[in-house]
């Protein structure tokens, strides 16, 4: 096992672009290892919004069956695809399309054309 005074030692011959190098290698392993922290909650939101959304898209379907008309739009900020989702009744969607209440609420949160 090295010393302290051993590494310090070993590091005062170490040229200043090396040195450098070494930093910018330690930021990216503390920042890949930031990420990682975070990527178990990510996973578990991601999880929850799709059950959620899959638990809405059901109901929508029961309130077809007894003849409601009706459309949801959905934008998640932290989708890495960004889109804006639309659940509805085919008359629901197509009223919204053609009012451009879609296209609005597309360009208003996920910046869409």
């Amino acid at each position: 096992m090295r010393s302290l005074q051993d590494l310090a030692g070993r590091r005062a011959t170490i040229s200043e672009n090396k040195k450098e190098e070494l930093r910018k290698e330690a930021e990216q392993r503390n920042n890949s290892l930031e990420l990682d922290k975070d990527r178990p909650m990510k996973r578990k939101r991601s999880m929850n919004v799709n059950g959620i959304m899959k638990s809405v898209h059901s109901k929508i379907i029961q309130l077809e069956k007894l003849g409601v008309e009706s459309s949801i739009l959905l934008y998640n900020p932290m989708d890495l695809d960004k889109l804006v989702h639309q659940i509805g009744s085919e008359r629901g969607k197509e009223f919204l399309e053609a009012q451009g209440v879609t296209r609005s609420f597309s360009q208003h949160f996920a910046g869409c054309p």
